[in-house]
């Protein structure tokens, strides 16, 4: 799947790949929690906003370059 393809899926659809997806990893920003799952070659970051305790966006890459944020900083 392309990012094109996912972001053609409606939300409902979006929500149900990215829970089939394997988890790989999280991190935080000033307002969200986001979770990365891989599905296929595609990777997805959920935004849940942690003050409404919502889902606020997903965001889908094909890069590995995404990936340098989520390993552990030595």
């Amino acid at each position: 799947m392309t990012p094109e393809q996912f972001y053609d899926l409606d939300e409902q659809e979006q929500a149900k790949v990215v829970w089939d997806g394997k988890y790989f990893g999280d991190r935080q920003d000033a307002q969200h929690n986001i979770i990365l799952y891989k599905i296929g070659d595609l990777y997805v970051e959920a935004y849940y906003n942690r003050q409404s305790n919502s889902l606020r966006k997903f965001m889908a890459y094909k890069e590995h370059e995404l990936l340098d944020i989520y390993l552990p900083k030595n």
